[in-house]
């Protein structure tokens, strides 16, 4: 059974430690060990191993759940893995960024002599998650129109949306976007779901409007001291 809230996949924990396996898999293919992951983390190695997968006396492959301890070392240890965001080059693709999300993690170039900038992030910011400007509702986000959320009208009153009037409502904040954002350059990325801080997929934005940044495919995000992400702790 697939948990939902407001008919968005919820993300359980066997979702997020599924993501700490595919994670541990990149590091075996680059040549770890999984005694060298166990001692990294400083978790005894039969409880990695087993934790990827182990054989029954059956011969039948199972993988074991991390106990709470465990698995909070092991996502605090990562919360400070780098993250690459990719360059959005159109609406398009910034529509296939934000499909199925519900939190996002924001960053943006900092540049105290051009407050403008700072004012058009902000403005951005609320685009996608505020009011995405479509005359005849208010307060409805271009995530709410992404995801066919119920959209509010003048009156307050809930109309469900279609498929139909979802591609007038994205042809609209077409117009916004590229009227209003034409010169901001934005990079995304979804990351690893034992990263997530809530229960809902969720993606990483970094925006700019420095002109040294337009070329730049990809941007490599990191704070080595403390991360840029806040996991969810499982409670024993």
């Amino acid at each position: 059974m697939i948990c939902t809230i407001n008919g968005k996949k919820m993300i359980t924990f066997k979702d997020r430690e599924n993501s700490i396996r595919d994670y541990f898999a990149k590091l075996i293919e680059q040549g770890e060990s999984t005694t060298a992951i166990a001692n990294h983390f400083g978790v005894a190695i039969r409880t990695i191993k087993e934790f990827i997968y182990y054989f029954d006396k059956e011969g039948n492959k199972k993988q074991r759940s991390l106990s709470a301890q465990n698995y909070n070392i092991i996502v605090n240890k990562l919360k400070t893995l780098p993250i690459i965001v990719k360059k959005i080059d159109n609406f398009e693709g910034l529509i296939t960024l934000l499909g199925g999300v519900s939190n996002i993690k924001w960053d943006f170039s900092i540049n105290f002599d051009n407050e403008e900038h700072y004012k058009g992030v902000e403005k951005f910011r609320d685009f996608i998650e505020k009011d995405a400007l479509i005359e005849g509702y208010e307060e409805t986000s271009l995530l709410d129109i992404i995801n066919l959320s119920e959209l509010s009208n003048k009156k307050n009153k809930s109309i469900p949306q279609d498929t139909f009037m979802r591609y007038q409502n994205l042809k609209s904040a077409k117009e916004v976007f590229d009227r209003d954002f034409e010169n901001m350059y934005i990079w995304g990325s979804e990351y690893y779901s034992f990263l997530f801080s809530g229960d809902q997929k969720e993606i990483f934005i970094f925006v700019s409007s420095d002109e040294n940044h337009k070329q730049m495919s990809e941007i490599k995000l990191e704070n080595k001291t403390k991360g840029i992400f806040s996991p969810k702790q499982k409670v024993s």
